[in-house]
């Protein structure tokens, strides 16, 4: 576990001071460490985490905001409604952008979940 806290640990500084597509790309990087990460840890991490993330949200860049957009799901994914709280600062049109991201991803796992059989099928 302490490899994904180190590179978290570099990709935040760059998310915090570069721009498109560098930022897009370690927003990316990110939300691929995220689902390595703990919940315990992840949610540690929040306060270091999220003000790049909230900042590039902000971008002109549609693929910034977008890469955020999927590396919150991430997070929610891993911590649920524990990571709600911490959103406040979101506008309200991107808390529901970020809302209906979660929901489709939701959906979409629970309906692969579904068609996978429990058991093999004997012939």
């Amino acid at each position: 576990t302490s490899e994904p806290r180190r590179c978290l640990a570099v990709l935040i500084p760059v998310a915090a001071r570069e721009e498109a597509p560098v930022l897009q790309a370690s927003i990316r990087l990110i939300s691929r460490i995220v689902p390595r990460v703990g919940a315990g840890e992840l949610e540690q991490l929040l306060p270091q985490l999220l003000p790049p993330l909230f900042d590039a949200f902000k971008s002109p860049s549609a693929d910034v905001r977008k890469a955020v957009v999927f590396a919150l799901v991430d997070m929610y994914l891993v911590l649920g409604d524990a990571l709600t709280p911490h959103l406040s600062e979101l506008s309200t049109s991107q808390l529901k952008l970020v809302t209906i991201y979660i929901n489709r991803t939701a959906k979409a796992r629970s309906e692969a979940t579904d068609l996978q059989p429990s058991a093999p099928i004997a012939t």
